[in-house]
């Protein structure tokens, strides 16, 4: 299959995308002194500040603060010096100076301090908001969105956020209206984000105001209006706001918003934005310079600019410069170094990256040809609607490539690629429907068929060929091998099942960073497979791979909020988590959400439509819980079941419960044999 490129970078943005980037423009804490020794004439007047230093010598924590302050950012008079900074705020610290308490706690966070400790940070200002400091509660709320010095929390994140924007702080307020619109940490509302949004617009935030610009353009929790999106990103960008800058630029770029075309002006407003470091205007720009639209055609200024925003972790700009060596374009061909730049551009889960790793196993290049990988990486970029990905993952669901076969998942995947658009999706589903072979000429010969020794079936050593060569590759620290020996122990493929060794290299491929050996090592504590059960090491690792998006260990989670298994009982938590891997595609979880919706759990409105919309998609997927509850639902035998909203419809019903009990449902197999007089197989 030929690789495609984007046409023009423009074309495939959305204004949208610029919330990625949102979360730098205001978090980026400075050091604090009192207002009156902020005031001009401190700066401009030396003796000032001499007046100040004799106070704190003579022990006057209020300016052992303040001198302190100002030593870590220095001025006109005073030579930037992290080491007096540090021993003025220390020796304020020791008096439960609030202010020093802050600002030493922002001094441990900067890498220039010399002294960087995040979880000394965190201690600090948890004790600066003790003595009322409420300027703390902000940053406190980054640490947890972060996870610097703390475990990553989102719903804590929330929760110091929250408490910031109530105290009045405009950039808190705008980042817990971004957590409203985005559904992180809470539930998704968007006429709350609307809300805050227009609150710290009012109190002078610009960010707020590119957001509500946003919301305005997108239609965002009320009504699409573009020409007052348009004055809202004006407004802002005059005012130096880099997002409403970029933006902008696109509206420029693309005409939008009732706006002409205008490659000058757009150019205009990338630059603005890049100056001030915007990674997407850079990437705009490095298109502009590639393909020589409204600039001089520039492969050497290109390739300059995608580096830049690619070293600064752009996803865009480091597929862009995997593709450059892969395909030897403006630079040497470098295979490896293109799978370095796909892997970097897929830390952000950039759809096309994900794609390209997977084609690289898919294919064997530069790589061990392994489809079990490639089907883990189509996966996770099926999952974000690439339609790349969806026909190459279809083909291996049709096929049994890398794992399970499946022909009704496989058609599902390959209409998904075909309604974006595929070609070649669409070749397969007419060959599929006029009964041809499930692989079309044309397809074998684009891409190099797998080699059937591929096929886990019969070979659980993927491309390695035996055991020792497979243990080898894990010992030597590759952690997808690890994955490998870990699924061969704990399923005895090929070597005698062993749990405690499936578990000991799960947990070795996890601590590199595999997030499906994350949610493995959380399974084996929880059953006590391999390993003593631990719940709470079970809903750290579980935790873990939930934040890196994991969709199983998202669905798990949110059933452990259920259950109250292991964590606080709480059914809002179990919906958020849920919601997160419905989401990502996850089967059981559309399931589970059907059920939330049915019973109208979590604070969820009930809704079984909702419900059924959900469940049909699940048995789609061959989920057999979810068919079970499908039929029952069309049958009526469920307590919920609301002959106002849902027609009885008994061949419907029939059909899902026969599939679920075809795959051993018990409770399906009852509900055939009372309601239809139907004795299932067992």
């Amino acid at each position: 299959m030929k690789q495609t490129f984007p046409i023009h970078f423009v074309s495939i943005i959305c204004l949208g995308i610029m919330s990625i980037y949102f979360s730098q423009a205001d978090n980026n804490f400075k050091i604090r002194a009192s207002r009156e020794i902020l005031n001009e004439p401190l700066y401009w007047n030396e003796n000032l500040f001499h007046l100040l230093e004799e106070s704190a010598e003579s022990g006057d924590p209020d300016a052992q603060a303040n001198i302190g302050a100002i030593y870590s950012v220095g001025n006109k008079f005073v030579k930037k010096d992290m080491q007096k900074a540090l021993y003025w705020l220390k020796k304020a610290v020791e008096k439960d100076s609030p202010l020093a308490l802050y600002n030493l706690g922002i001094l441990y966070q900067n890498p220039e301090s010399g002294c960087q400790d995040f979880t000394k940070a965190v201690e600090l200002f948890s004790r600066a908001i003790e003595k009322g400091y409420k300027d703390a509660y902000r940053v406190l709320g980054l640490c947890y969105e972060l996870g610097q010095g703390v475990e990553q929390n989102i719903v804590k994140a929330f929760e110091y956020y929250t408490l910031a924007a109530e105290n009045g702080d405009a950039p808190a307020t705008v980042k817990l209206g971004w957590m409203y619109e985005m559904g992180q940490g809470v539930h998704k509302n968007p006429q709350k984000a609307v809300e805050l949004y227009t609150l710290a617009g009012e109190r002078g935030n610009i960010a707020a105001i590119t957001r509500l610009a946003m919301c305005y353009y997108n239609g965002i929790g009320m009504e699409k209006n573009e020409e007052k999106a348009f004055h809202l990103f004006q407004q802002a960008g005059k005012s130096g706001d880099r997002e409403a800058q970029n933006a902008l630029g696109i509206i420029y770029a693309e005409g939008r918003c009732g706006i002409s075309k205008n490659t000058e002006k757009s150019i205009e407003w990338f630059f603005r934005a890049a100056e001030q470091g915007d990674l997407e205007a850079l990437g705009f720009l490095a298109s502009y310079y590639e393909e020589g639209q409204g600039v001089p055609q520039d492969p050497k200024k290109a390739l300059e600019l995608y580096e830049q925003s690619a070293q600064l972790g752009y996803p865009y700009s480091q597929w862009k410069l995997g593709l450059y060596y892969e395909t030897g374009k403006n630079v040497d061909k470098n295979l490896e170094e293109a799978l370095e730049w796909y892997q970097k551009a897929a830390e952000h889960n950039f759809p096309p990256a994900l794609y390209d790793i997977g084609r690289f196993y898919f294919q064997g290049i530069n790589v061990h040809k392994d489809l079990l990988q490639a089907r883990l990486w189509f996966s996770k970029a099926a999952n974000q609607n690439n339609a790349n990905a969806q026909y190459l993952l279809g083909l291996c669901y049709m096929n049994g490539w890398g794992g399970e076969k499946n022909e009704e998942q496989g058609k599902i995947l390959l209409e998904k690629a075909a309604r974006q658009g595929n070609a070649e999706a669409k070749e397969v589903l007419t060959e599929l429907k006029s009964h041809h072979e499930k692989m079309p000429a044309a397809l074998v010969k684009q891409q190099e068929t797998p080699e059937k020794t591929a096929s886990p079936q019969e070979s659980p050593f993927g491309t390695y060929g035996s055991f020792e060569k497979l243990l080898q590759a894990a010992e030597e620290g590759n952690a997808d091998a690890q994955v490998q020996v870990s699924i061969c122990y704990g399923k005895g493929n090929g070597v005698t099942q062993d749990y405690g060794k499936a578990f000991t290299w799960a947990m070795k491929s996890a601590k590199q960073g595999n997030v499906l050996s994350a949610t493995t090592v959380a399974g084996c504590y929880f059953q006590g497979k391999g390993v003593e059960q631990d719940i709470p090491q079970a809903i750290e690792w579980l935790t873990k791979a939930a934040n890196q998006g994991d969709r199983e260990a998202q669905c798990f989670l949110g059933v452990c909020y259920l259950m109250g298994k292991g964590v606080a009982k709480s059914s809002e938590k179990a919906v958020y988590w849920t919601q997160k891997a419905v989401d990502r595609g996850d089967p059981a979880a559309q399931r589970n959400m059907g059920i939330f919706y049915a019973m109208g759990l979590g604070g969820l409105k009930k809704d079984v439509n909702k419900a059924l919309e959900l469940w049909k998609k699940a048995a789609e997927a061959g989920d057999s819980e979810a068919q079970y509850a499908l039929g029952s639902c069309y049958a009526g035998d469920v307590e919920y079941y609301d002959p106002d909203k849902i027609y009885q419809n008994m061949p419907e019903a029939k059909k899902w419960l026969q599939k679920a009990a075809d795959q051993g449902n018990e409770k399906a197999k009852e509900a055939l044999e009372r309601l239809f007089h139907i004795k299932a197989s067992s």
